[in-house]
Formats: C-alpha cells, sequence, structure tokens
C-alpha cells in the first residue's frame, strides 16, 4: 500500500471524528466542522498529487499506477502493452459467442456447427 492511500486513509478517520464532534458535542461543534472540513480539503490536495504524479510518470490515471505495480510493471509503456493486449483478448472473446435469444435457435446454431 502506498503511503499517499495511507495517508487519505488517515485523513478520511480524521474527518469523520471531526464529524462526529461536530454533530454530537454542543460545545465542540465549530471545532468539529473545522476539523471535518480540513480533512477532506486536504485529502482532495492528496489525491490530486497523486494523480497528477501518476500521469507525469506515463500512467493513465493513479489507479492505473497501482494496477501496475500490482502486477509487477514499472515501466509505463510495458504496462501499456499490456493493458491493450488485455483488451484485444477481452474483445475478442466477446465477438467469437454467438447471440442466442432462445432454446430453439440455440439448437439450430448447435446443429449447424455439428456439419
Amino acid at each position: 500500500m502506498s503511503p499517499m492511500l495511507a495517508l487519505i486513509g488517515i485523513l478520511a478517520f480524521i474527518m469523520l471524528y471531526g464529524l462526529s464532534h461536530g454533530l454530537f458535542q454542543k460545545g465542540r461543534r465549530a471545532f468539529g466542522w473545522l476539523i471535518a472540513v480540513v480533512a477532506f480539503g486536504t485529502s482532495l490536495v492528496v489525491s490530486n498529487k497523486m494523480e497528477h504524479d501518476a500521469r507525469a510518470a506515463g500512467f493513465q490515471s493513479s489507479s492505473d499506477q497501482y494496477a501496475a505495480t500490482e502486477a509487477g510493471f514499472k515501466d509505463p509503456k510495458a504496462w501499456k502493452l499490456v493493458r491493450d493486449f488485455q483488451g484485444l483478448v477481452l474483445r475478442s472473446q466477446t465477438m467469437t459467442k454467438p447471440i442466442v435469444p432462445n432454446k430453439a435457435d440455440a439448437a439450430a446454431v448447435t446443429d449447424r456447427n455439428s456439419l
């Protein structure tokens, strides 16, 4: 897990803590809302930074970079080749399956294929 994702998780926890104080404790409502707003703003900045770093490295997005890292690829060009190949395989699998609306047509297709 990357340090940035851990930071976003921590900020989400802080934001929920601030919201709980802002909603349920009368004397600390302003402080709770301030914590929630600051944590939310900071999490937006961190996620934007992650996205910018991933695009600067050559990936499509931060989730694309994470998928490449999980698959063991550090080079964005190599990962693009793998991703494109996977897309072609998926498209070819969907093209080869016949669309059969009912069982009678399925039997006719099976009879034609057995000839």
